[in-house]
């Protein structure tokens, strides 16, 4: 094994999908004005059933990308025009966004030698999807040394071998 973090699995299995345990619902999204009018509508957008519709709200309105997004029917195919091109809107789902986010974070920790083996970063990545998905995140204060007085809640996804990190770090 290399040097690098060794991902314990905490809540995934090996080769399972990380979305397979948990129920998917679609919603309809909308925020208004306080006169009415509609500032953002989407339609079946695909979510954890888990969450509140105040948390449906700000993934569909601020997290998913507005365009540019290959589109898929239902079956998984990609949807092209009548001239063959490639049919390209929103995000749809939530998985999209997770994807998006944990796979970058993956190639980023690859591409600098974070991770031990490619099953730690297989590790990693299907750690913060169930993660993301389950909005499971911790908590830290942080003091502003300039002003001793104010503080501010912190929150932090965290899916790494304790040990692993401090070894890798030296930070103890």
């Amino acid at each position: 094994m290399g040097q690098g973090l060794r991902i314990s699995r905490r809540f995934t299995e090996a080769g399972v999908d990380p979305y397979d345990n948990i129920e998917w619902e679609y919603r309809d999204s909308r925020i208004s004005n306080p006169d009415g009018s509609i500032v953002f509508q989407m339609t079946d957008a695909e979510i954890p059933a888990s969450w509140s519709q105040v948390a449906t709200d700000i993934m569909v309105s601020k997290y998913f990308r507005k365009a540019g997004v290959p589109q898929y029917d239902a079956d998984g195919n990609e949807l092209v025009d009548e001239s063959g091109m490639r049919l390209t809107g929103p995000e749809r789902s939530a998985k999209q966004v997770f994807n998006r986010l944990a796979d970058t974070w993956r190639f980023w920790g690859e591409s600098k030698g974070y991770f031990a083996s490619a099953d730690d970063a297989q590790a990693f990545e299907d750690e913060l999807k169930y993660m993301l998905s389950n909005q499971m995140r911790g908590r830290a204060i942080r003091i502003d040394p300039a002003s001793p007085d104010k503080t501010a809640d912190i929150w932090h996804l965290a899916a790494v071998d304790p040990e692993s990190l401090r070894e890798k770090l030296k930070f103890l």
